[in-house]
């Protein structure tokens, strides 16, 4: 039996809704909406299209994540930017996934009703075949780099910057509050202004 780490509160606020959000529901809400654009759906229906994408999307993004990961520490001396960061990591995940994602498809192919009109995609052959390839991994290469940049500005959630403390919420919460305050007295804190 797995011991429970003795800080159990600190191991788990690691894990918040905005990590949940980033490596499951991301993952999901892609392969939803390519199981509706992608036309697989007219060839294993919309549960087994959902069902094949779900299984390609979510270990890839992992795959990509970990990459990713891997990237900064070995690039750390460099210091390169979120994206060069991430598109390494995306770069880097390609031909893994391409591997991945054709053994995902011969599964469908042999046991999924209907599965045999899914492509079991074969090593490129022609330069036809190798530029949906490239064109299919920058895809996916364009969407990490663009997740990555949302949930670092906007959501609050960086994954692959340098020499960034992340503040707790508490601290995130005492901060707004202090700026609260010091706006209802009269001093303008983001300006600069100090607090009497």
């Amino acid at each position: 039996m797995v011991a429970p780490p003795e800080n159990f509160e600190a191991w788990a606020s690691r894990f918040s809704a905005k990590v949940l959000a980033f490596y499951v529901g991301l993952p999901i809400l892609l392969a939803f909406f390519a199981a509706i654009g992608s036309g697989y759906q007219d060839k294993v229906g919309y549960d087994g299209a959902f069902l094949y994408l779900l299984l390609v999307a979510l270990p890839s993004w992992w795959l990509v994540s970990g990459l990713t990961q891997l990237v900064k520490i070995l690039a750390k001396a460099w210091r390169p930017p979120l994206w060069a960061l991430t598109a390494l990591g995306a770069l880097l995940s390609g031909w893994p996934i391409f591997l991945y994602v054709m053994a995902i498809s011969d599964l469908f192919h042999d046991q999924w009703p209907g599965g045999e009109q899914i492509p079991v995609w074969p090593w490129p052959r022609s330069t036809g075949e190798a530029m949906d390839l490239i064109i299919r991994t920058a895809r996916g290469g364009v969407t990490w780099v663009a997740a990555n940049y949302l949930f670092d500005r906007f959501f609050g959630l960086p994954r692959y910057r340098y020499g960034l403390s992340v503040p707790a919420p508490s601290e995130i919460l005492q901060t707004d509050s202090a700026l609260m305050h010091q706006q209802v007295k009269g001093g303008n804190a983001l300006q600069g202004e100090a607090v009497p």
